[in-house]
């Protein structure tokens, strides 16, 4: 299998998409931008080649998947485009995600649909080696007292990332042959040191539900491998808890600690959570639309929440890929994403059932992306990986395991290339937009003023859609030390965040941007006052904005209302005081 698999120039192309998907975590070096819009152009390009080039199996569980997922696909465009198009296309504050990440997912999962089962065991044997790697990374940035994140920003997405790898690789070792029956387990338990040391909760318990998958089916098929499993999956439980003691830091070992599922940053999900789940009360339908978690989540946002963490602090996302997709897209999007992830697991199963490998390296890799997907955050090398063994899955029911890749449909090949090829110029577009940006951010921080408007500017014309870009034109003129030059460059920055509001009226960001640059501007002390308010309206519990706007009112004379900002921010300082 090893060589035959590249038997002629299709092949070779499938089994390096394949591995471009696989080593994307292995190749990143920062999980912000501008790293995320490179890695979303890689996955589509690749997922979009390997839909071109392979073909979807049209059985029972593939065709009611796609129905679904055409359905779920129709409603996110719905509640994108109510909600807004800026934050709908490339979400919101320079993140790269919403309608154009949410695409590249599609592609991943549509990809998934047309892989042959010997590429099923290609992608498995893919992913522990790359696995091994980004694990290795991770102990040698623990050793040296770094934060462990392998090659990722965020050990939230580290930790998803190893939590499939180790349940992909574990299930690979259950149906090798040949030496790889002890390469391959060996891997597991690397694997799951690294995991270990990540200190993410949520990625261990994907990681469980990924070996109860394998541990399951080899105690009901029970092959001469069947016992050798059961022993590695137990050890590689151990060996998380040891990566965690042994390696991690003390914040790590603490949350094996169960007293701290009421305290820290668990305290604070829960928290999100509660704001999340009555942002999708009030949003129930067609939810506040794609991108604009961020922006809405202000309104919601518990005082518990805002008292246990950093000052200013705003969550992204819900911290719960079901519960973001419902309070960003309404609670039918929710249902279909869980009816499709259900297809996923029965089709995946189906193909177990036959003592298909493909289809059980697929099941416990999907099943332990479903875990830590509970807990964790929107990242394309997570969210891609997972939607693409979810894809496997679905397609292993009924069919044989080592058939031959024929072409796709025609028209599933145009739709397919249309929408990678769309990705691409949309990653490109904003590619070269965010350069300036961070042209402009380096040069503020160099102190040149001048240079960072410029580039500022620039970025807001190559990229109208992220405002992010117009509130770093309103910083460098709001940080121009020369009066005179301020005043020339303040009108166009105004005039740049004004049209930000335009496009995205719930823009905190904007809306402060806005009410400093009146400030500058030397107009009244009522209108500098009302620009604050309108800003503390926009982040009821942010601190930054209501010291401000207290300043400003008392600036007005109106000390009253200033003595209820300053009420409100005395609860919120007790609230912390209490903790």
């Amino acid at each position: 299998m090893r060589f035959t698999i590249l038997d002629d120039r299709r092949s070779v192309v499938m089994v390096a998409a394949l591995v471009a998907i696989a080593a994307l975590p292995v190749l990143s070096v920062d999980s912000a931008d501008p790293q995320q819009p490179i890695r979303v152009l890689a996955v589509a390009a690749a997922a979009g080649l390997l839909c071109i080039i392979g073909a979807p199996r049209w059985g029972r569980y593939p065709k009611l998947a796609t129905s679904v997922a055409a359905v779920l696909v129709a409603w996110v465009l719905l509640a994108s485009f109510a909600g807004g198009l800026p934050a709908g296309v490339f979400g919101v504050h320079g993140r790269f995600q919403g309608l154009v990440s949410g695409a590249t997912i599609v592609l991943a999962a549509a990809a998934g649909l047309t892989l042959p089962g010997r590429y099923g065991r290609v992608l498995g044997y893919a992913i522990a080696g790359f696995g091994v790697v980004f694990s290795g990374f991770v102990l040698v940035q623990a050793a040296l007292g770094m934060d462990a994140v392998g090659f990722s920003n965020n050990r939230v997405v580290a930790g998803g990332w190893l939590a499939i790898s180790l349940a992909v690789t574990l299930a690979s070792s259950y149906v090798a042959t040949g030496r790889d029956r002890l390469v391959l387990p060996a891997s597991a338990l690397f694997i799951a040191l690294g995991l270990g040391v990540t200190g993410t909760r949520g990625a261990w318990i994907g990681a469980l539900a990924g070996l109860v998958v394998v541990v399951y089916v080899a105690l009901r098929t029970r092959t001469p491998r069947t016992r050798l499993v059961l022993i590695m999956s137990l050890v590689s439980v151990l060996a998380i808890i040891a990566g965690v003691t042994l390696f991690g830091v003390a914040e790590s070992s603490a949350k094996l600690d169960p007293r701290a599922l009421s305290s820290g940053s668990a305290a604070s999900r829960w928290q999100i959570w509660r704001g999340a789940a009555a942002m999708t009360a009030a949003n129930p339908v067609i939810g506040v639309g794609t991108g604009r978690f961020i922006y809405e989540f202000p309104a919601f946002q518990p005082l518990e929440h805002a008292a246990a963490e950093a000052l200013d602090t705003r969550p992204d996302t819900a911290h719960s890929g079901p519960l973001h997709l419902a309070a960003e897209a309404g609670v039918p999007a929710a249902l279909a994403g869980l009816v499709l992830a259900g297809l996923a697991v029965v089709g995946g199963a189906s193909g177990v059932r036959r003592r298909d490998a493909a289809a059980l390296i697929a099941l416990a890799g999907f099943a332990a992306y479903l875990g830590q997907s509970l807990f964790g955050v929107a990242a394309v090398e997570v969210d891609a990986l997972g939607w693409l063994l979810g894809g496997l899955a679905v397609s292993r029911a009924g069919s044989t395991s080592e058939e031959t890749p024929a072409r796709s449909p025609q028209a599933f090949r145009i739709l397919a290339g249309v929408v990678a090829l769309g990705v691409v110029v949309a990653c490109v577009w904003y590619l070269r937009a965010d350069n300036d940006f961070a042209d402009s951010s380096r040069a503020l921080a160099a102190g040149d003023t001048r240079t960072a408007a410029r580039a500022a500017a620039a970025a807001v014309v190559g990229n109208p859609l992220v405002d992010v870009h117009r509130v770093a034109q309103a910083d460098a003129v709001l940080y121009e030390p020369v009066p005179a030059v301020r005043a020339v460059e303040l009108p166009d920055a105004q005039a740049a965040v004004a049209r930000g509001l335009e496009m995205e009226p719930d823009s905190y960001d904007l809306m402060l941007a806005r009410a400093r640059l009146i400030a500058t501007a030397d107009s009244s002390p009522d209108e500098i006052a009302d620009a604050y308010l309108m800003a503390v309206k926009r982040y009821p519990l942010g601190v930054e904005v209501r010291v401000a706007a207290s300043n400003a009112l008392r600036d007005a004379g109106r000390t009253d209302e200033a003595a209820a900002i300053d009420a409100a921010l005395a609860a919120l300082e007790s609230a912390r005081e209490a903790r």
